[in-house]
């Protein structure tokens, strides 16, 4: 009986080994050079939309599987649309919004040179997109810009959130936004 408990001790903290070797892990399955994401910003000739003045295209391409979250920073920018039918993957809007997340976008912006005017209060709309691997094209429509705010700082962060029992493996990217508008 006692070699039998020995067995089962054995395997037990041989159980608990491989488990604290998996989450102590020191790579995230997912990197931010694993998406690319090209986003142009121009006037909407989209048919089938509802006055929309504005439309952020996105083509993003994921090489690998992992949560993520985009959040566009356009200034002056005001009430978004998101039309299902645009789209060939759920883009969607007003994603749970994870504060740790937001916070990383934020920073992230803070930390890019010739960014201003970025605080911890700086409204930045959530959209999570397919987890998996593969290639979606997504429209955001826009009704209204402030024409006092400048078109020539426009951004897209992309935030990948994961944690493991000891390590936070998060990263945040910042995409710039090419302006079709032309300047204002």
């Amino acid at each position: 009986m006692e070699k039998r408990n020995r067995r089962w001790i054995g395997l037990l903290i041989l159980l608990i080994a491989a488990l604290i070797l998996l989450n102590s892990r020191s790579f995230s399955f997912f990197a931010p050079d694993e998406i690319d994401i090209a986003a142009r910003l121009k006037a909407n000739d989209t048919p089938g939309t509802n006055g929309e003045k504005y439309v952020l295209e996105m083509e993003i391409t994921k090489n690998a599987w992992g949560n993520t979250t985009i959040y566009p920073y356009l200034p002056g920018f005001g009430a978004v649309s998101i039309y299902e039918s645009q789209n060939n993957t759920p883009l969607n809007s007003r994603a749970r919004l994870d504060q740790g997340a937001k916070r990383l976008a934020i920073s992230k912006l803070k930390q890019e040179d010739g960014i201003e005017g970025v605080t911890e209060n700086t409204d930045l709309e959530a959209f999570s997109i397919a987890s998996q691997k593969g290639s979606y094209q997504c429209k955001i429509f826009y009704f209204e810009h402030n024409g006092s705010i400048p078109m020539d700082r426009l951004y897209i962060v992309c935030v990948h959130k994961e944690k493991t029992l000891w390590k936070d493996l998060s990263w945040a990217k910042v995409i710039p936004v090419k302006n079709e508008l032309g300047k204002r």
